[in-house]
């Protein structure tokens, strides 16, 4: 039945909540990713509404329910349509761009400190799923004063000079003086920063 109480029930109530609190709760300009637990829960109750509609309609009125299944799927079609464009990444070029830039400018054996998730997680893509520029090293500033970040670059970069217990930029780059050091973000455009170890 509809309205009895099932564990599907309460464990989406449950993730729908927790997550929506968290959301609120956690003071970061992305927290509104939290919401996406909460908004697949709630589509399962909506999967259920559908369900329950559709065998309702059935026992009264076939009319109806043929009525209520051409909506769905028209509103569908039309979202879909509607949202394409929005959501179609396959013309933008721009992630791979920036890091084409970046490894382009960036000396051989380089640090390159990144800040903010564009040119972050772009980079990572390229340098540790393709296996390209294998010779940088990169460090995103927003992260290296986590230990288990530290101890990560440590196994990822055993080469790398990484003390601590504060390894800001500038004292990664004082530990490791012979080594060139980018500053890299991403923020509408590529923001490039390269410094030579003999020009310090």
């Amino acid at each position: 039945m509809f309205y009895k109480t099932s564990k599907l029930y309460i464990l989406t109530i449950w993730i729908g909540v927790v997550f929506w609190i968290t959301s609120l709760i956690y003071q970061s300009s992305d927290s509104y990713i939290y919401f996406i637990p909460a908004i697949i829960s709630f589509s399962i109750w909506i999967g259920i509404c559908v369900g329950f509609s559709i065998r309702y309609l059935k026992k009264h009125k076939v009319f109806l329910q043929v009525f209520f299944l051409s909506f769905l799927i028209l509103n569908l079609v039309v979202v879909v349509i509607g949202n394409w464009e929005n959501v179609d990444a396959s013309q933008d070029a721009r992630a791979g761009n920036f890091v084409k830039e970046v490894f382009a400018l960036a000396p051989e054996n380089a640090i390159v400190f990144t800040e903010g998730d564009q040119a972050t997680f772009s980079l990572w893509y390229f340098h540790f799923a393709l296996d390209e520029r294998a010779d940088l090293v990169l460090l995103a500033t927003d992260l290296l004063h986590y230990d288990w970040y530290q101890e990560s670059m440590k196994r990822t970069y055993p080469s790398l000079v990484l003390q601590g217990p504060f390894p800001w930029t500038s004292t990664v780059v004082a530990a490791n003086p012979t080594r060139d050091v980018c500053y890299v973000t991403y923020d509408n455009q590529a923001e490039i920063l390269c410094e030579k170890a003999a020009g310090r």
